[in-house]
């Protein structure tokens, strides 16, 4: 299960809205414990990011600072988790892009993490669904707000 901020949520729904038509996205920050993921914080794309209609790029230059910055302020307990991206005028589902993204997140020694998680927001109709890889499966997992 994915527990999520509420404060996360409407930020996410709001850059959702200020990129539309284009997609948009970020790091997704908090900490795992016994299969379930807490989702405390979040960055933002970035300055230098490129948002386009099928696909985004976030400014990983901008990103990395901010994430060791809130790592060691939190003592190692807040950490990257997976990322969040936009789909939009289309629903919240995996793309094979998707896909590909998460298992390269899992087999990158830099992200320390084996199991990442997406949150993707489709706009038509709007939904914000989560996800994760682990060992293989891709599995749509629950969304609690908090």
């Amino acid at each position: 299960m994915i527990f999520i901020l509420k404060s996360v949520v409407k930020f996410i729904l709001n850059e959702t809205k200020v990129h539309y038509p284009l997609e948009t996205g970020g790091m997704l920050l908090g900490y795992l414990k016994e299969k379930n993921y807490y989702i405390l914080d979040i960055i933002d794309a970035g300055p230098e990011a490129i948002h386009k209609t099928d696909y985004f790029l976030p400014d990983g230059k901008y990103q990395q600072p901010i994430l060791e910055q809130k790592f060691f302020k939190s003592n190692g307990k807040v950490t990257f988790l997976g990322d969040w991206h936009s789909h939009p005028k289309a629903d919240s589902y995996l793309s094979k892009l998707d896909m590909e993204t998460l298992k390269n997140i899992s087999e990158d020694e830099g992200a320390q993490i084996n199991c990442p998680i997406f949150i993707i927001i489709g706009t038509s109709p709007l939904n914000i669904c989560g996800f994760n890889y682990d060992n293989g499966i891709y599995q749509e997992l629950a969304l609690k707000i908090i």
